[in-house]
């Protein structure tokens, strides 16, 4: 959520979020409101399957699990 809010505050006009989790689909949804960028698209990352679409840039926050 934080990468997509951060983009859409920075000027990028279309913006998709994604996650495998739920809660942080929901955490993303209430920042993007609280941060008023509302018009961020959040998906389910195991369902997201985008058709004759493309973006000039992706970002991925990855945590590395021990």
């Amino acid at each position: 959520g934080i990468l997509a809010i951060l983009s859409k505050q920075l000027g990028a006009q279309q913006v998709d979020a994604t996650d495998t989790e739920f809660s942080a689909l929901e955490n993303a949804l209430e920042n993007a409101s609280t941060n008023r960028t509302q018009d961020i698209h959040v998906y389910d990352a195991l369902r997201f399957k985008p058709q004759n679409q493309f973006y000039d840039l992706i970002l991925a926050n990855i945590n590395k699990i021990q």
